[in-house]
């Protein structure tokens, strides 16, 4: 019997049996491993993204002088519904 615990001791202490230590119940939340590739891939699409709106703001800024400058009233996003 004393052989048989300190063969257990043993195989306890070098992690032979860890199925037998306690565990947290319920599901385990594992965080999704990211690549230093997709940071890489989101971080230029981020750049571009952000380079795309400011030509678009400047877009519609160019529209709105223009309008000004022909008199033609620009519609606002409540007046659109309306048609």
């Amino acid at each position: 019997m004393s052989r048989h615990l300190t063969s257990w001791r043993k195989q306890r202490k070098s992690g032979e049996l860890r199925g037998l230590s306690p565990r947290k119940r319920g599901r385990q939340k594992k965080k999704p491993a990211v690549s230093a590739k997709e940071v890489d891939q989101l971080r230029r699409e981020n750049a571009r993204l952000k380079r795309e709106l400011e030509q678009a703001k400047l877009v519609i800024d160019i529209q709105k002088k223009a309008s000004e400058m022909l008199g033609i009233p620009l519609r606002s996003l409540d007046d659109e519904g309306n048609d």
